[in-house]
């Protein structure tokens, strides 16, 4: 009985605990959801062979309190871009570096453009910044230096 009970728990926690919901969507699918349910997409373009998209797969997305934000407020996908889809999203949406995140309005099209490894608070206070239309796309100025520290993978070779 008491393992039964431990197994519940544990189920549970793993449950309450799962990070952001990426949905299996086109970006285009994506946006038609949101369009109904009254929210924002979240795209997380990213590439298998990017270091910093793995920081934030592992230490980033699974937080929970950014996942409680970006739950509540959006619908969110990832693009892979070494699959056939991701390689046409990347090119719709003028990607070439990872990670990238795009915060796209049903109505509007993309309002926010996040470039590079970003830390978990870091992410939440630009999300903020987006919604509350005070966000400046500050990604072109320190790209290099991204670049140089590591934080962002170029894949313009592809």
């Amino acid at each position: 009985m008491k393992s039964i009970f431990v197994l519940i728990t544990l189920i549970i926690c793993n449950e309450s605990f799962s990070g952001i919901l990426f949905q299996d969507l086109t970006i285009e699918k994506a946006i038609e959801k949101a369009k109904i349910e009254n929210k924002k997409v979240f795209v997380d373009f990213y590439s298998t062979q990017c270091p910093p998209c793995a920081y934030m797969e592992k230490n980033v997305f699974s937080d929970q309190q950014l996942a409680n934000h970006v739950n509540a407020e959006y619908i969110a996908v990832r693009s892979n871009a070494g699959n056939i889809e991701g390689k046409i999203e990347k090119a719709k949406y003028n990607v070439s570096l990872y990670p990238t995140i795009l915060i796209i309005d049903p109505d509007q099209g993309e309002i926010g453009r996040i470039l590079g490894k970003k830390e978990v608070e870091e992410l939440i206070k630009i999300l903020i910044e987006i919604k509350e239309g005070t966000y400046q796309d500050k990604y072109q100025v320190p790209v290099k230096k991204e670049m140089r520290e590591g934080n962002i993978l170029d894949v313009k070779r592809d």
